[in-house]
């Protein structure tokens, strides 16, 4: 279970979907209709704890009193969002980045930013496109996957 406060509204961000996708969505295939009619059948991400749990124990190594800043590399919806807001929020302020390809699942988490009273900026970006140029440069690591025993050190 998870801190309300910081909940999604998935119908709406289903009804969202439905009006942004036929719009934004020309190169994914139905994926973020398809993700937000998933999300509504079974909202629990499995991996909420671990990513909650992962950013809060980065945020004990936070120690400076400017924002705390989380980039969220690719969405597909609010989730991520929802879960760095539920993580951090009540301890520190905080801004977030989010970027994606799509300008459907930036719009949705605009949506929850806006609902929720986050800083947010976003910016669509291919990070797989191969004439683009990107590139993400970290000194420490928040959480890769389950296995990760990455251990920040700055």
């Amino acid at each position: 279970m998870h801190n309300r406060e910081y909940a999604e509204d998935l119908d709406a961000n289903l009804r969202l979907v439905r009006a942004l996708a036929p719009v934004h969505c020309t190169a994914c295939d139905g994926y973020h209709l398809a993700r937000a009619h998933k999300r509504l059948a079974a909202p629990d991400a499995l991996d909420r704890p671990e990513i909650i749990q992962a950013a809060r124990d980065r945020l004990v190594l936070h120690r400076t009193h400017a924002p705390f800043e989380i980039l969220i590399a690719g969405c597909g919806d609010s989730n991520l969002l929802a879960t760095a807001a539920e993580a951090v929020s009540e301890a520190i302020p905080a801004r977030y980045t989010v970027l994606d390809r799509c300008q459907t699942p930036l719009l949705v988490c605009k949506d929850y930013a806006r609902r929720h009273d986050l800083a947010l900026q976003t910016r669509q970006v291919d990070m797989s496109a191969p004439a683009g140029v990107f590139a993400a440069i970290s000194s420490s690591c928040i959480a890769c996957c389950g296995s990760c025993r990455c251990r920040a050190t700055s």
